[in-house]
């Protein structure tokens, strides 16, 4: 069996109980929708089970080597990267990852107020931009 980008699939396929699959966690009714709490499962699966993690960064290993790509260019034209370009490529994606699914999911602190979506991307982008970059 191929799994992502033609590479051969060791795990084989990963086998969903679907009678544990609710309405709750139905795939996202519009391209590019987020699903919270159905990427929240799915990081609590790959935890348990080795199989489906190791599906998981299958999936993941070409976004990671493409913005590495992205990185290695940036850093030929002058940036200073803080590591490896495939290490703070992991550090973005899980930065993102995680920031996204404490705010989507309400999981985040009492601010006593919303966080509307426009104050987050910027607050997410401003940190990236001064930890890649070195400067706000």
């Amino acid at each position: 069996m191929r799994g992502v980008a033609g590479q051969e699939d060791v795990a084989g396929p990963v086998a969903v109980d679907h009678a544990d699959v609710g309405p709750e966690t139905r795939a996202p009714a519009e391209p590019g929708e987020r699903d919270p709490l159905g990427e929240q499962r799915l990081q609590q699966a790959s935890i348990v089970d080795e199989r489906f993690a190791e599906r998981s960064r299958a999936m993941i290993e070409p976004d990671l080597h493409h913005i590495a790509a992205h990185l290695v260019h940036a850093r030929d034209a002058g940036l200073r990267l803080p590591g490896d370009p495939l290490v703070v490529a992991t550090a973005f994606t899980q930065l993102v990852s995680t920031f996204a699914a404490t705010w989507q999911s309400g999981a985040g602190p009492d601010l006593g107020r919303p966080l509307d979506d426009d104050e987050a991307i910027e607050t997410l982008t401003s940190f990236v931009y001064a930890a890649i970059g070195g400067h706000a």
